[in-house]
């Protein structure tokens, strides 16, 4: 009997198509079959949503409430629908789950939990968030974080984001990183952000049987908040990396055409491309957005009507990525202005595939697969001004664009992913005595 591995995540296709989403389900389509039976487990708030089968894979369903309490938001407590997770688990009885990211619906409590059943677990976080409680790596709103979590530190730099004086921020942070434990258990749930973290940290430490880093840049931050045991880096993958035979970029003088490829949420920052785009002589600079509706509608119907109104702006979505792909050879230059939960955006792998450099902000998961001035260029995350300067200086001066296109690495596909995933479900099962 083949073994099987349960992959636990918040949502997934059709309903939603993010960045995790197609992580996983590249994964399973990928994974031997001949060796593993793959299933899927995810939350959903809607009470009338059932298991259902998606392109012949099973994906069972859990529920949860469509509002928490904040002690459960803040870790004082497990998350509500824990009980319909262990029934699920207990009637599916894999013998690996694999969690991806954690969230409102699922965390290291169901983590834990798994693991004290005698099954054998993989964690892998595909969110910035997982590390900083604000999401963009921002410390004291300054400079970039390295990703350390510590009481102290953190709630000084969330309070400072949150409004309050250097000074207050710093001296509020430190009476609470010296507060006894009784003491600070009687603080309302907010305070307990930071702590949550690491008591996360401390479950993924003691019941993950490995810990996959998509990325080097994470690798150090779980190795710096010690989760270096069982920490294994499998580097992102995409399906379809193409053969480089793709030419180089040879940007004309008169037009610099670039793409936006994202869903339309204020964390991807579009906003900053948006300002920028507006000092830029259009004329000479075409942007094509491709993009989805993702949680704040406001925010996407801004941008919306703010690009149909322009016309060196196009507007593109639901394209498949298989198109997108298709059509990316014909541009200059991605541009990806994220200021928060990236962890190894895969758009950057499908540009460099075809050979199509990147201008991409500082943030760390976006800065660690560009090399500055050499595959694209940095910009200082969350800095509108500082995206315009470069976008104006390639406008006016295109030419580095093609050696950047030269320089672009050859992109690992998400077969050798698999591989190595595979590799890893199979020592861990095989210690159980299951053999493919």
């Amino acid at each position: 009997m083949k073994p099987k591995v349960l992959f636990v995540l918040e949502s997934y296709l059709p309903n939603a198509a993010g960045g995790t989403e197609r992580y996983v389900d590249q994964l399973i389509r990928l994974i031997d079959k001949a060796c593993f039976e793959p299933e899927v487990l995810i939350s959903s708030s809607d009470p009338k949503q059932s298991d259902y089968s998606y392109e012949g894979l099973r994906v069972q369903v859990f529920h949860v409430p469509c509002r928490e309490k904040l002690k459960r938001l803040n870790g004082l407590k497990p998350p509500s629908g824990m009980a319909d997770f262990k029934q699920k688990i207990k009637e599916t009885e894999p013998d690996l789950v694999h969690f991806h990211s954690f969230g409102r619906a699922v965390n290291s409590f169901h983590l834990q939990w798994v693991k004290q059943q005698g099954i054998k677990t993989v964690f892998t976080s595909h969110l910035g968030g997982f590390f900083c409680v604000k999401g963009d790596f921002r410390l004291f709103d300054r400079g970039l974080c390295d990703g350390r979590v510590s009481v102290q530190r953190c709630m000084h730099c969330l309070l400072i984001s949150r409004g309050l004086s250097a000074p207050k921020a710093k001296g509020l942070a430190s009476v609470l990183a010296r507060m006894p434990q009784p003491l600070y258990h009687l603080l309302p749930p907010q305070f307990h952000i930071v702590q949550n973290r690491l008591n996360e940290f401390e479950r993924v430490r003691k019941y993950a049987d490995s810990v996959i880093a998509i990325a080097p840049w994470i690798e150090k931050a779980f190795a710096i908040n010690g989760m270096e045991k069982n920490l294994e880096l499998v580097l992102q993958g995409i399906k379809d990396p193409g053969s480089r035979e793709a030419p180089a970029k040879q940007p004309g003088n008169d037009m610099l055409k670039c793409l936006f490829v994202g869903r339309m949420n204020p964390s991807k920052g579009f906003h900053l491309l948006a300002e920028a785009a507006e000092q830029l002589d259009s004329r000479r600079f075409r942007l094509d957005i491709y993009t989805m509706q993702s949680g704040d509608e406001a925010y996407y119907h801004r941008y919306k009507a703010w690009a149909n109104k322009r016309k060196n702006i196009g507007w593109f979505e639901q394209v498949p990525n298989a198109e997108l792909m298709k059509r990316m050879p014909s541009y200059d230059l991605l541009i990806l202005p994220s200021i928060s939960n990236e962890m190894a955006p895969l758009v950057i792998l499908e540009a460099y595939a075809n050979k199509v450099p990147v201008l991409g902000s500082s943030y760390p998961a976006v800065a660690d697969m560009i090399e500055h001035k050499r595959t694209g260029l940095h910009f200082e995350s969350n800095n509108a001004m500082d995206l315009t300067r470069k976008l104006q200086q390639l406008s006016e001066n295109p030419g580095p664009i093609a050696a950047w296109s030269m320089n672009t690495k050859k992109v690992r596909s998400f077969d050798e992913l698999a591989n190595d995933m595979e590799t890893i479900y199979s020592a861990l099962i095989n210690e159980n005595s299951h053999t493919c």
